[in-house]
């Protein structure tokens, strides 16, 4: 992790000077929010579509751990501006 620190620091100002705002996000804690499972043999597509009104590609194929992440982190940016995270 103290090698990723200083490429972090360098990515957020690039993205910053492009007026973008940079949040940090936490999937597990996302989903912990959301009431998602947080045992990812718990996590089914079913429950991401219905419980969540999901859409799209997410109906056609399995999804793997990491994409459940991707779901909580597009969730996140999603209620941040809106103030409810």
């Amino acid at each position: 992790m103290k090698s990723l620190a200083p490429r972090v620091i360098r990515l957020n100002k690039l993205i910053e000077e492009k007026t973008y705002k940079a949040i940090e996000v936490h999937p597990t804690l996302t989903r912990k929010a959301l009431q998602m499972p947080l045992k990812y043999k718990k996590i089914t597509k079913k429950s991401l579509i219905i419980n969540l009104d999901l859409k799209g590609v997410i109906e056609k194929h399995p999804l793997a751990t990491h994409e459940i992440n991707a779901v909580a982190v597009v969730l996140t940016a999603v209620l941040h501006p809106q103030e409810k995270t």
